[in-house]
């Protein structure tokens, strides 16, 4: 698991942690938030093995803006917890998925660090959809369902041919290929709009 077996950088250790507390009890993809963040972590790590400690502690923290609380001050929280350059990483991965979801065109950040660190979130969501689909004894229903993933198929597409470039050749082919997996479980199944 590369960087996050023993021994831990010291940075990745507290970031463990503190992940592990903020996804208590969360879900993504069926599966533990924890679960889903560690993947995260190991897909940056291995398919960008110069990846620093913070972009490592980033991608097991990154969801946390969606599960702390209102009143918790992520870039005091992280700073203290974990280490300083965390929380900018954080809370910009957080700003970015914020923008693709309200409908802002496709962008690349200027930090290449949280370019890498969505890239390897969008490949283990891309496979944890594949993944799901084939063990669903209704692929197509599945799929049909998913109207707001269909819609936003598009826009994965320009983000990663504008992120490709400066991408680590491996994340780079594993973004490739995970989305080119995913529009292809998705291509034989209709909309629920055309179904009906």
């Amino acid at each position: 698991m590369g960087h996050l077996t023993r021994p831990r950088h010291p940075i990745v250790d507290r970031a463990l942690n503190l992940s592990r507390r903020y996804c208590d009890g969360q879900i993504i993809d069926d599966a533990p938030a924890f679960t889903h963040a560690c993947r995260v972590a190991v897909a940056l790590g291995t398919h960008d093995p110069a990846s620093t400690p913070e972009m490592i502690a980033a991608a097991l923290l990154h969801d946390t803006p969606e599960f702390a609380h209102p009143d918790t001050n992520l870039s005091v929280a992280l700073a203290y917890g974990v280490a300083d350059g965390v929380a900018p990483l954080v809370l910009a991965v957080h700003d970015e998925h914020q923008a693709m979801t309200s409908g802002t065109a496709p962008r690349v950040p200027s930090d290449g660090a949280v370019t890498r660190i969505m890239a390897a979130d969008k490949v283990i969501a891309f496979r944890a959809l594949v993944r799901r689909a084939s063990r669903s004894p209704d692929p197509v229903h599945f799929w049909s369902h998913r109207e707001g993933l269909r819609k936003l198929m598009p826009w994965f597409a320009e983000w990663s041919a504008l992120a490709a470039p400066g991408l680590p050749p491996s994340l780079r082919g594993q973004l490739t290929q995970s989305y080119a997996q995913l529009s292809a479980a998705m291509s034989g199944a209709p909309s629920a709009s055309a179904a009906r």
